[in-house]
């Protein structure tokens, strides 16, 4: 099934906004006092992924405290970080009432190697990065040599079967429970090809009726990846005690209406900031849209990107500039990967078969693609 990836483009309104992004120590406490902190689950589609294969994810963002979607921000970012510490992609995925989805195609490029998945908002980072989802992801890449580590440590179950016929696959029939309020069950057992596999949902009591579900259907197959995190690991998960923190005299403002972009404009000659200067964003779409925004007494500005345009590109542009003025963007959340833990990965000669059908699969399907699109819509 294709999803939609949501990209973040804009729709503007003409206004002027001042450059004021920052908040001072007196005004923390009554403004965290008025707002709630926030959690973010990913649910992912597998924990194991062969080049060209595709990464499919729904972002929750919950209320620290009631667990129900939170409506204070309305970007969340995702990033993959490799192994070797290094970032592979980062998302910025619009929210609508907490909730979004994304998807990331394997490249060729990226090695055979344990990644972790991390999500956050940008009001979480102000807090402790024990708030941070974070989950383990497999990608193995059978166009380039692998070496297994000399201290092995797999993260790898026992290679399963499946019982498959060229007419029929079996599925076990399965029901799932998370603390005895939810039971999962699919029509039979068995299923031919391109039969039609109905699942039904059971509450089994009020509290859970009315809820937000994200539902991924795969093949079974002999390559198991790492173990997923579930949303009932996300509520055991103890939290990270750290206060919101208050260095620089600010913090990092939640994204209440969208997507917030920050800058400062400087004097080339003299590196020094430039005060009350017009900063333009405009987009040159069929419905032309423009913000203004004014610098403060540091040079400082941000544009809010409200809405989505179907437009993905923008122009930003100084007024009056006669070429003495230079803008310097906000680098998003710089961080290091150090603390993160990687188990090693071992391929073994038993997964030699599996990986080779898988891929030549994955091929197939490509090769098709374009000739034979999917039945489903977008």
């Amino acid at each position: 099934m294709k999803k939609i990836f949501l990209t973040i483009w804009a729709t503007f309104l003409v206004s002027f906004i001042y450059g004021q992004i920052s908040m001072k120590n007196s005004a923390l406490a009554e403004f965290q006092g008025q707002l709630t902190g926030e959690r973010v689950f990913v649910h992912q589609n597998t924990s194991l992924l062969l080049s060209a294969e595709k990464l499919y994810y729904s972002v929750f963002c919950l209320n620290d405290k009631t667990n129900k979607p939170s409506l204070l921000s309305k970007i969340a970012y995702v990033e993959l970080v490799g192994k070797d510490r290094q970032l592979v992609f980062k998302h910025k995925i619009r929210l609508q009432n907490g909730m979004g989805q994304g998807e990331y195609i394997v490249p060729s490029s990226i090695p055979t190697g344990n990644y972790k998945l991390l999500a956050y908002t940008r009001w979480m980072n102000n807090t402790g990065r024990n708030y941070f989802f974070k989950s383990d992801l497999t990608i193995i890449n059978p166009y380039r040599r692998y070496k297994n580590p000399v201290k092995t440590k797999a993260n790898f179950s026992e290679l399963g079967s499946v019982t498959q016929t060229n007419t029929t696959n079996t599925i076990q029939k399965h029901i799932v429970r998370e603390n005895e309020n939810l039971k999962l069950t699919t029509n039979k057992k068995n299923y031919g090809q391109r039969a039609r596999v109905v699942l039904q949902l059971q509450a089994l009591n009020s509290s859970a009726l009315g809820g937000n579900y994200s539902v991924s259907i795969r093949k079974i197959d002999p390559l198991n990846g790492s173990r997923r995190y579930t949303s009932k690991n996300l509520k055991l998960q103890p939290k990270d005690k750290a206060p919101i923190k208050t260095t620089a005299d600010s913090i990092y403002l939640p994204e209440l209406r969208g997507e917030l972009l920050n800058g400062q404009v400087v004097t080339k000659s003299t590196g020094l900031p430039a005060a009350h200067v017009n900063v333009v964003l405009s987009i040159p779409a069929q419905e032309f849209d423009i913000k203004i925004s004014k610098t403060n007494k540091n040079g400082l500005f941000h544009f809010s990107l409200n809405k989505v345009h179907e437009q993905d590109g923008a122009y930003v542009h100084i007024m009056a500039d006669k070429g003495q003025f230079e803008i310097l963007w906000e680098k998003p959340f710089e961080r290091d990967y150090e603390s993160l833990i990687f188990d090693d990965l071992v391929i073994t000669p038993a997964m030699t078969d599996p990986i080779l059908n898988r891929s030549i699969d994955i091929q197939i399907e490509n090769a098709y693609s374009e000739a034979k699109q999917d039945s489903v819509y977008l």
